[in-house]
């Protein structure tokens, strides 16, 4: 039943690439195999242990928003296709093992809980998409998942998100429902799109002030 259910679908819905919109294997959610082998993930090699940087000959600074993380990583770099990706709201998200691929290449050691970098409805499918990236992520590993939220009444500016910001956000903009399970928890921070790294900064710092023990952050794309 399933299988005929799968070919009357494919009928009447056939399976493109939503990039390329060429006839994609019907295994994969939404980019054909020629696509999908044009996302590489980014190397760890040559790059800062904490921020994820690309290290060269001039002198190194870490920015702002990694002081509040142990560690902060990227999964790729930025690109039209990998974007179109995160329009998605599709469970479980199309990107989560890709996520959960580059964690293993870090070798990052199993979190206690999986937590989403603040947003909320005002930031639509974006922020739906970066929801369902963590929540898929938890579930492969088999852990508990929360999204933190966003005070809009605390912004300088309450039209647009925290990575567009003119000022840093306070950490009072950012909250979680349920804050007695972060209390002396290992938490891997997860964002999707970085561009000012202020979502990371006020996320991880309002997650230490609700009794964190050690923070990891997972992004998207890397803002290098």
């Amino acid at each position: 039943m399933k299988q005929l259910l799968t070919s009357l679908c494919n009928a009447l819905f056939p399976p493109f690439c939503s990039w390329c919109h060429q006839k994609r294997d019907e295994r994969l959610t939404m980019l054909c195999k020629r696509c999908l082998s044009s996302l590489s993930f980014l190397d760890y090699q040559n790059r800062c242990s904490s921020c994820f940087s690309p290290l060269d000959e001039h002198p190194h600074n870490c920015p702002r928003y990694c002081t509040n993380s142990k560690m902060t990583a990227f999964c790729f770099d930025d690109s039209p296709i990998i974007r179109s990706l995160f329009t998605s709201t599709a469970y479980p998200h199309p990107l989560s093992s890709l996520f959960f691929l580059q964690w293993e290449k870090l070798k990052w050691p199993i979190p206690d809980l999986i937590v989403s970098t603040a947003g909320d409805w005002f930031l639509g499918r974006r922020w739906k998409s970066l929801t369902s990236i963590a929540g898929s992520f938890a579930s492969l590993l088999h852990k508990p998942y929360l999204p933190l939220y966003i005070d809009r009444f605390r912004l300088t500016n309450p039209l647009v998100s925290i990575e567009r910001q003119s000022q840093t956000p306070k950490t009072e903009s950012v909250y979680l429902r349920h804050p007695s399970q972060v209390v002396n928890t290992n938490i891997l921070l997860i964002d999707g799109i970085t561009e000012s790294g202020q979502s990371l900064l006020v996320s991880a710092k309002a997650l230490t002030n609700y009794g964190a023990l050690e923070i990891r952050a997972l992004g998207g794309i890397s803002p290098y």
